[in-house]
């Protein structure tokens, strides 16, 4: 949390897990839900299609930074 903090006080939009949280106002909480949930579930149970480069990159393409 501390790195989350001190990243956007250094003027960088951080991406932290935070935005899956009551705390996000902005209307993207359940986008991200559904994408992190699509990127594990290929991850551990192999179900569904791979997430890809290109498909991390639609996620996080408003953020400077990922802090997880």
């Amino acid at each position: 949390m501390t790195m989350y903090a001190a990243l956007n006080k250094l003027g960088y939009r951080c991406y932290h897990f935070l935005e899956l949280t009551p705390r996000n106002k902005e209307n993207t909480k359940l986008r991200y839900m559904v994408c992190w949930f699509e990127a594990l579930r290929y991850k551990v149970l192999i179900i569904g299609e791979p997430y890809h480069p290109a498909d991390f990159d639609k996620l996080l393409q408003w953020y400077s930074v990922s802090k997880f």
